[in-house]
C-alpha cells in the first residue's frame, strides 16, 4: 500500500469516533495511526486493515479474528485492544493503547554487546509471564521478536508489552530475516522454530519458547543465533545447524541461565519448555539463585515517543530509571492514568447516594416542601450537575470497554440527577406527586449504580486489569469498593421493594 495514500486519510474519523491524527507506519496486514478518541479526548492508535487486503475474504477474517485473540489475555505486559470495528465503508480495524518509548530493537541496537544477565531477566521475566499466560487461553503469538517488544515508562517505571499479540504478518520484504515473511509463512525468520519452519501452520506454545529463547541469545550475545543476512540461508542453519555456544559469546551469564536458553534452542519440540508460563518459573529461579547479588547496566539511551509499533527519537537530559530509557513527560507516557478516576470517584458518591435517599423518603417530602429555601435549591442543582458530571465519562468507559455493568452504573448516575431534578420540581410546585415518583427513582437509580459499578469492579479484578493479591494495593480497594457497591446496591433494592409495597 501507497504511503501517500496512508497519508491523505490523516484527519478522517472513523464511526463519527475516532479521528486519525498521524500517520505512523504500515505493517504487514495494517496502517497504523495515532488517533484521538473524541468522546473522551483520549490519545490512541488505530490499524486500519490495508487497502489492497480490504477485498481478501481470508485477510478480513485473519485480521479480525487474531485481533480478537489479542483481546483474550488481558495482562499488564501486553497492549490492550479497545475496540475491535469497521469504517462505514467496511473496512476492519482495531483501537488499541497509545504508547510512548521505544521497541526492544531500538533498545538493542544501541547495544551491539548484549545487555546483562540480570537486566535482561527483570526486563523479560514480566513478558514471558505474560506469554504464558495467553498459552494458557489457547493462544500462540507466533511472532514473537524485538521489534515486537515495547519499553515504554509508566509511574515511573519500565514496563516492557508485548505488541501485534497473536496478529502474523504478512511479509514487506522477502529478504529480510527480521520481518514477517511471505503469505504462508508465519512469522520472521530469525525468530522462527524449525518445527514453524517445515509447516507454518503447525505452531504450539513451544513454537514461542523458541523464539524467547533466540530472543535472549541475543540479548544476552548481541548477536542473532546465526550471523547470516539472507531468510532462506537462516532457516536451513535453524533446522540443521547448533549455534555458537552462549557461554562462548557472554562468558559473564551465569549457567543455569544459559541452561535454561539452550533448553528452549532445543530443536525437538518436546525438549523445550512446555509453555512461556514454565520457562518464566525457571527464568525466576535463576534470578532468586544465581543473580540475587549480580548487578548490570545498559549503556545510556534517549527516549523516543511515538505509536504502538514505532517511535521516532527525541533527546533528552535527563538520566533513565532503569535499563537506560529516559524518564518521557508523565501525561505522556500514561495519557489515561486518571481516566478511571471518575470510575473510583463514583464509589465515593455512593456515600453520598446514601445518605440523600435515607433523608428523603415520601413521608418526608411534605414537611421538606414546607421549608425548602434557597439553600436547599443550590444542593439539588449541585447534585443534579454531580451526577451528570460523573455519568459522562462513566458512559464513555461503557462504550471504550464494552462493560455492561458500567452501561447500568450510568443508566442509574442519570437516573438520580432525573431523580432530583423531579424533586427540585415537586419542592418549587409543592407537588405531593411530584415528590413520591422522585421517592421511587431516587432508589432504584441508586440500586443500579450501585450494582452495576460492583459487577464490574469484579469483572476487572478477574482479567487482571487491577489484580487481587495481597501485595496488589489497587486491586485490594477495587474488590473493597465493589464489596462495598454490591451491599449498598441490595439495601435499595429492598428498599424499592419496601417502596413499592408501602405504597
Amino acid at each position: 500500500m501507497d504511503k501517500e495514500l496512508a497519508q491523505k486519510r490523516v484527519g478522517e474519523v472513523l464511526n463519527g469516533k475516532y479521528r486519525l491524527e498521524r500517520f505512523i507506519d504500515i505493517g504487514g496486514m495494517g496502517v497504523i495511526y495515532q488517533a484521538r478518541n473524541i468522546a473522551v479526548n483520549r490519545t490512541i492508535v488505530v490499524k486500519l486493515l490495508r487497502d489492497d487486503l480490504v477485498s481478501d475474504d481470508e485477510s478480513v477474517i485473519r485480521f479480525l479474528r487474531e485481533a480478537k485473540a489479542a483481546n483474550v489475555v488481558r495482562h499488564r505486559n501486553i497492549v490492550e485492544v479497545f475496540d475491535i470495528d469497521k469504517t462505514q465503508s467496511g473496512i476492519p480495524f482495531i483501537v488499541q493503547e497509545y504508547l510512548v518509548g521505544e521497541s526492544l530493537e531500538q533498545l538493542l541496537e544501541r547495544n551491539k554487546e548484549g545487555v546483562s544477565s540480570k537486566q535482561v531477566l527483570n526486563l523479560l521475566i514480566p513478558v514471558i509471564e505474560a506469554i504464558g499466560e495467553a498459552h494458557a487461553r489457547g493462544v500462540v503469538h507466533r511472532d514473537i521478536k524485538p521489534s515486537n517488544i515495547f519499553l515504554t515508562v509508566k509511574n515511573k517505571e519500565l514496563v516492557a508489552k508485548v505488541l501485534d499479540f497473536g496478529i502474523s504478518k504478512i511479509a514487506m520484504s522477502k529478504n529480510d530475516i527480521r520481518v514477517t515473511t511471505t503469505d504462508l509463512m508465519l512469522g520472521s525468520p530469525a525468530y522462527m522454530s524449525p518445527e514453524q519452519i517445515h509447516n507454518p501452520r503447525d505452531v504450539t506454545p513451544r513454537s514461542d519458547v523458541w523464539s524467547i529463547g533466540v530472543l535472549l541469545y541475543e540479548m544476552l550475545s548481541g548477536r542473532l543465533l546465526f550471523d547470516t543476512e539472507q531468510a532462506s540461508v537462516m532457516m536451513v542453519k535453524i533446522c540443521t545447524e547448533d549455534p555458537r555456544p552462549l557461554r562462548e559469546l557472554a562468558p559473564a551469564t551465569p549457567i543455569g541461565l544459559v541452561r535454561v536458553v539452550n533448553c528452549a534452542l532445543s530443536r525437538p519440540p518436546q525438549g523445550r519448555y512446555a509453555d512461556a508460563a514454565k520457562m518464566a518459573q525457571a527464568l525466576r529461579e535463576v534470578r532468586e539463585n544465581e543473580l540475587s547479588t549480580v548487578s548490570g547496566g545498559i549503556s545510556p539511551v534517549t527516549s523516543s515517543s511515538g505509536g504502538l509499533a514505532h517511535a521516532e527519537n527525541s533527546s533528552t537530559d535527563h538520566p533513565m530509571p532503569t535499563l537506560g530509557m529516559s524518564p518521557v513527560d508523565e501525561e505522556e507516557s500514561d495519557p489515561d492514568r486518571l481516566d478511571w478516576l471518575p470510575y473510583v470517584a463514583a464509589f465515593l458518591a455512593l456515600l453520598v447516594i446514601m445518605f440523600v435517599t435515607d433523608v428523603f423518603a415520601p413521608e418526608d417530602f411534605a414537611s421538606s416542601a414546607r421549608v425548602a429555601n434557597l439553600g436547599t435549591y443550590v444542593f439539588l442543582v449541585v447534585f443534579i450537575a454531580a451526577m451528570i458530571y460523573l455519568a459522562i465519562p462513566v458512559h464513555n468507559k461503557a462504550e471504550d470497554y464494552s462493560l455492561i455493568g458500567l452501561r447500568i452504573a450510568s443508566t442509574g448516575l442519570y437516573g438520580l440527577g432525573a431523580a432530583m431534578l423531579v424533586l427540585f420540581g415537586g419542592l418549587l410546585l409543592t407537588s405531593q406527586a411530584f415528590l413520591y415518583i422522585a421517592a421511587l427513582l431516587m432508589p432504584v437509580s441508586a440500586a443500579s449504580v450501585a450494582l452495576g459499578f460492583s459487577g464490574t469492579g469484579f469483572m476487572l479484578v478477574r482479567d487482571s486489569l487491577f489484580g487481587f493479591s495481597p501485595n496488589n494495593k489497587p486491586g485490594i480497594v477495587m474488590m473493597v469498593l465493589a464489596s462495598f457497591a454490591g451491599i449498598v446496591g441490595l439495601v435499595y433494592v429492598f428498599k424499592v421493594i419496601s417502596n413499592i409495597s408501602g405504597s
